[in-house]
């Protein structure tokens, strides 16, 4: 996947005639991948709950613990612009895996949209 990415940076790069251009294109198609992969979505009332579990501290290793960070906003929202997402995460308690803190990210954020949907 990484490499159509690279490919069609370069091919538009030569296009263009702008070759200067072709590191910075595969650098951001890339880092854009690697950011789409370590978010996880799914969809709750309407809204979308974005969860992304990371690590409790030092590098990977076995019995590494996990805490999650995540943010919910309405389907197409820009979550970058104030007003338009609303953060929450869990630095205290631990999780023992990523898929552990993952359901747990998503259950937080289902009681946090149940507080809005509820409130509104």
């Amino acid at each position: 996947m990484v490499r159509q990415h690279y490919s069609r940076a370069l091919a538009g790069a030569i296009y263009f005639g702008r070759p200067t251009l072709v590191g910075y294109c595969m650098l951001r198609s890339s880092k854009t991948i690697m950011e789409a992969a370590m978010w996880d979505k799914i969809e709750h009332e309407g809204y979308e709950i974005w969860v992304l579990p990371v690590l409790a501290y030092g590098p990977p290793a076995p019995g590494t613990l996990y805490h999650f960070i995540g943010y919910v906003c309405r389907h197409g929202a820009n979550a970058h612009l104030a007003g338009q997402s609303e953060r929450f995460q869990e630095f205290v308690e631990t999780f023992h895996s990523e898929d552990e803190a993952r359901d747990a990210g998503y259950r937080a954020g289902r009681r946090l949209l149940d507080t809005f949907v509820g409130n509104s």
